[in-house]
Order: structure tokens, then sequence, then C-alpha cells
């Protein structure tokens, strides 16, 4: 069966600012037989070039100095370039992971006319000059370079036509297509000229700008590649194949793929999702996608990555179905297993199958309490801050029904029957979960199994526990809350007595979170996911319904 030719490691956060990180993660990429290196940092380009064409070696040591200063960007040349020499002595490709637009602060000092009315107008001429100045200059002082992939359709970049902030005539007469494909040629020349591969990166909210991103790449360059995540919008797994991964079939594809999971519990919460990588990458194949990047981290969020925490399993399962499709989810998990040393190489080949079918059962239940009915109830793996808050996450700003249509209706809790299955999935998910709690414990009590307590939660099976808990208490409330307020007659006696009784059951989990951060032996990432202020805001919404319903 065809695999995938490239097989990269991204790292998205300021670990790669770690020199020793980076030898663990090249030395992670020769353990799995990988072959690239990833660091994606969207505004990167600033610590890394001061654009020649604009600024001399002088500029830097004016009056007022520019923020970024001398010394850092003297410091971070030598850093990646000595980052680069280590991966191309080792046969391993360097890539950077940036978006556009981006610029130095220092920039607008130079072109004040690409603030119009206080926003930064994305049209503006001046664009296309510093692109070409800041890529020529990349290629120039980085050599050892593979290429750049670019996202220049994101909204998180510091300027994009997608957001339509800006007023001007120019934007308003400016389709998004042409923009896209504007910015994109701007971004090939000074690469293709120098030898180094471009990779675009589609990175859309909603469908009419993944579109706009496709259209726009349509007629450039053969030689540009496409990125994809593997579903539409982001990192979600319970969301549909992403449309965009069949489309421009001439182009080198490249399939994103995040293993630590920003939205099924960052590894603090240990979570294989091998059925959905096999799914996803099998997929990839199957539209003739030759690349894929496995994202070990989130930027947002330090020192929480699957270069170090249990989740390490999806990378090192990952990285063999890419080249081993056809292995099953729970032999790849198995092999992840004992790759990774969290089950002993020497135990039983069938034992260590068992333990994989057991961590296997762990997706089913984040998708069960992480989500409702497919649509993403998590802020990031973290409860939502409230019942609005909640219903704004999955209902609006994360919208399933977006990308599948209907979706909406297995939501609408003015539906008594719709609001039953809402609750029943949430109970099931419970249940499951502590049955797998309980065979975990006995696989750690055996000492078969040794997950890493990289967050120093001490009882790992009893953080899943309770993590689990306060999803499927907040999911209710946040399910039933919602019921009271739109139907007429308000929610019956038996939600009402489920309401009380999963209020209950929050407040116990805030209360025993709160006598665990007296103790503080945790790190930081446990009090975000098991955030009692959030817990509190739930509960008073609850408390309001339970007053109101008397």
């Amino acid at each position: 069966m065809q695999n995938y030719e490239t097989r990269a490691l991204e790292i998205h956060s300021d670990l790669m600012w770690r020199e020793e990180e980076i030898r663990h993660a090249l030395d992670l990429i020769e353990r799995y037989e990988m072959n690239a290196l990833i660091l994606h940092e969207p505004d990167l380009l600033n610590r890394m070039t001061y654009p020649r064409r604009y600024f001399t070696p002088n500029s830097a040591w004016g009056a007022a100095p520019p923020r970024r200063g001398e010394n850092l960007i003297l410091n971070t040349t030598a850093y990646m370039r000595n980052v680069m020499a280590q991966c191309r002595r080792r046969g391993i490709d360097f890539f950077l992971n940036l978006k556009e637009l981006a610029f130095p602060d220092e920039f607008m000092e130079i072109a004040p006319d690409v603030i119009v009315d206080g926003k930064v107008c994305p049209t503006h001429p001046a664009w296309a000059e510093l692109i070409d100045a800041r890529y020529t200059d990349l290629c120039e002082d980085y050599p050892d370079l593979a290429g750049v992939i670019v996202s220049v359709g994101s909204p998180e970049g510091r300027a994009t036509l997608s957001s339509r902030k800006c007023g001007c005539e120019r934007c308003a007469g400016t389709d998004a297509a042409e923009w896209y494909r504007w910015i994109t040629e701007g971004l090939s020349r000074p690469l293709a000229k120098a030898g180094k591969r471009l990779v675009v990166r589609e990175f859309s909210y909603l469908p009419a700008d993944q579109d706009a991103v496709v259209a726009g790449l349509a007629d450039l360059p053969a030689d540009i590649e496409f990125a994809v995540k593997p579903y539409a919008r982001d990192y979600y797994p319970t969301y549909p194949d992403n449309p965009a991964l069949a489309a421009l079939p001439e182009r080198r594809r490249w399939l994103e793929y995040d293993v630590n999971g920003q939205y099924f519990g960052w590894g603090v919460f240990p979570c294989p999702v091998v059925d959905d990588l096999r799914h996803r990458l099998t997929r990839g194949l199957e539209v003739g996608a030759t690349a894929v990047l496995l994202r070990t981290d989130w930027e947002r969020i330090n020192d929480l990555t699957a270069l170090h925490n249990v989740n390490g399993l999806n990378l090192a399962a990952g990285a063999l179905l890419a080249r081993h499709p056809e292995t099953s989810p729970v032999d790849a998990l198995a092999r992840a297993l004992e790759q990774t040393n969290i089950v002993d190489p020497s135990v039983d080949p069938e034992v260590r199958l068992q333990v994989a079918t057991t961590l296997l059962g762990l997706w089913p239940v984040v998708e069960k309490t992480l989500y409702i009915q497919g649509f993403v109830y998590n802020d990031s793996s973290r409860i939502p801050n409230g019942v609005d808050h909640a219903w704004w996450v999955f209902a609006e700003n994360h919208n399933l029904d977006d990308w599948d249509p209907g979706a909406a209706a297995r939501i609408d809790v003015s539906d008594p029957d719709v609001t039953a299955a809402m609750l029943t999935e949430k109970d099931r998910g419970r249940a499951d979960l502590l049955r797998l709690v309980a065979e975990i414990r006995d696989w750690i009590t055996l000492g078969v199994l040794r997950i890493p307590d990289v967050y120093r939660l001490g009882d790992v099976a009893g953080f899943m526990a309770t993590y689990i808990e306060e999803f499927v208490a907040s999911g209710k409330i946040t399910i039933l809350v919602r019921a009271a307020q739109r139907r007429d007659g308000g929610i019956t006696g038996q939600e009402r007595e489920s309401l009380a009784a999963e209020t209950t059951v929050l407040r116990d989990v805030m209360a025993r979170t709160e006598r665990q951060r007296t103790v503080g032996a945790h790190t930081h990432h446990v009090g975000q996911l098991l955030d009692t202020a959030r817990m509190e805001r739930m509960i008073a919404d609850a408390e309001q319904v339970l007053a109101e319903e008397k």
C-alpha cells in the first residue's frame, strides 16, 4: 500500500527555543523513521530577519531601536542556523510554519498609510514589497531551509482580508480569492528563485473562506504545495473529512494532525486517537496526499507536549501509520506502547494488545463528554465559562452545522426527545469512563502500564475520573439550563431533578479540586483543565434556573 513520503514532526510552542528539546525531537524523528522537522510560530520571521531592503545594519543601533533589537536577531540567526545544520547532518528536512500577513512593528513607521482609520489594510501595495524583501532575506540567511508552510487565510494572522476590518474602497472591491492569489504569488517568487518549497496552508473558519483559498491557488504554479487539516475548520475529531482535502489534485498535498490533543485533553488526560489517525491518514492517501505533519504541542500553553507526555503514543502510532497505513489501530498502539516504554518491551505481546484495547476506549469517552452530539463543547479541553459561553462555543463559534448541514437538529433542546439523547450521551460517557479507569488502575497495579506523570497528578486514574465528571456534570447543566430558557413550559420535573443532581456533582468536583489546590503538587495545566471559576459559573447558572423553577 502507498504511504506518506514526507513524515514531519512539528513543534508549535516555546519548546522550539530549547536546544535539548530540539535534539530530543530529532532523536524521535529518527526513532520513528520520520524525515522532517517543522517549527511553527506565526510571527517567527520577525525574530529571524531584519529586512535589508528597508533597514541598514546600523538601524537597530538608533536612539529608539525596534523592540526586537539587534542582539535578538543575531541570537535567533545563530540558533536557527544551528538547528538547521543539525537537521542537515541527520538527513532531516527543515521547514518553518508561518502566517501572513505578519510584519515588524517598525514597518508601520516606514509605510504609515498601511493603517486606514486605525485598521491594518491587507490590500495595501506595500505588503507585496515587504513579503518579497523578508522572504528573499530568509532564503539568503538560512541556506539549509527546505521550505516554508504559510497560512494566508487564517484570521489569526496580524491582518487578513477575511476579517473585513478595513473599510477602504480597495478592500471593499477586492475578491477574497484574488487577495489570496496576490499574497501567494508574492511568497512564491523569492522562494522559487532560491529553490525552496512553498506550502500554502488552508486554515479557514467558514466554507466560503476555504473556497476562496482553493480558488486563489488554482491557477498558480504547480510546484506550490497545499496543506490541510483532516477535518473541516480545525482539529476536531468529531467533524467530517475536510472537503479541501480532495481539492487541487495536481498539487503535492500535506495532511496536518494534532497528536497532543488541543481538543481532547492535552495529554494530561491520556487519549490515544489511533482509530481516527488511521481513518484520516488512509483518507488522505486515497485522495493523493503525500506528506503528513504531526503537531506535538500548542503555542498558547507552555510545557505541554507529546514529546514527553502519554499522548506521545499518538506521535509514535501516527508515524507508524504514515509508513504502514494497513496496520490495525490496536497493533499500531501496541507497537507505540513498546516504543515509548509506557508498557515495558519485555511484557508479553498479547498483554500489550490487551492494554492497547483498554486505552483505545478512551477516545469514545472523550467524544461523548468533551463533545455534544459531535459539536465542540470543550473550550480547548476546558469546560466553557458558563452556559452562555458554552452555547456560543459549540453552536456559534465552532458550529458543526456550517460543515454538516442539518447537524443543528441534534442540539435542539426545545425538543424533549433531542434533549434526552444529549443527556444519555453524557451518562454513557460517564459509565464507560468508570469501567476504563478500573481497568487502567489494574494495569498500573500489575506494573504493566507506566503512564508518565509529567504533570505531577499523583493519581493519574483519579484525575481522569474527576476530569470527565467535570465535563459530564457541566455538559448536562449546559443542556438543561438552555432547555429551561427555550421551552415555554420550562423543563420537566425529571429534568429538574437531573439538573439539581448534576449541580451537586459539579459542586463536589469543585470542592475536591480546591482541596487539591492547597497541596500545590500539580503543574498549572491541571488548574486550567479543572478550573473552579468556570465550575462556579456553571453552578450559578444552574442555581438560577432551579430557583426560578420552584
